[in-house]
This record gives structure tokens, C-alpha cells and sequence, in this order.
């Protein structure tokens, strides 16, 4: 058991790199983060504008 940083680091080698399976990745581990931010984005926003500057 991995940490995702930790798998995506795998892909890096030291002469070489693939960055086919490394992008892939990286899209796979920022998903949840921007469907979790798409279905609160009411929320977050609603958050700033009422704590936000004057």
C-alpha cells in the first residue's frame, strides 16, 4: 500500500521518465479533488462571499 505521490513517483526513474503512465495517473488522483469541489462549489463559494473582505 502506496500513497499516491508515492506510485506517481514510481513512473520516475533516473535517466528516464514515462510520461504517458505518469499524466495518467496524475488525472486519476485529481478527480475526486475537482468532483468534490464541482458538487460544493455552492458552498465554497457562499463560504468566501459571506467571510470575504468588505
Amino acid at each position: 500500500m502506496k500513497t499516491i505521490q508515492v506510485g506517481l513517483a514510481t513512473f520516475q526513474y533516473q535517466y528516464d521518465t514515462q510520461y504517458g503512465p505518469l499524466m495518467a495517473g496524475t488525472v486519476i488522483a485529481t478527480l475526486p479533488m475537482i468532483v468534490l469541489f464541482v458538487f460544493a462549489q455552492k458552498y465554497y463559494v457562499e463560504g468566501i462571499a459571506f467571510s470575504g473582505g468588505k
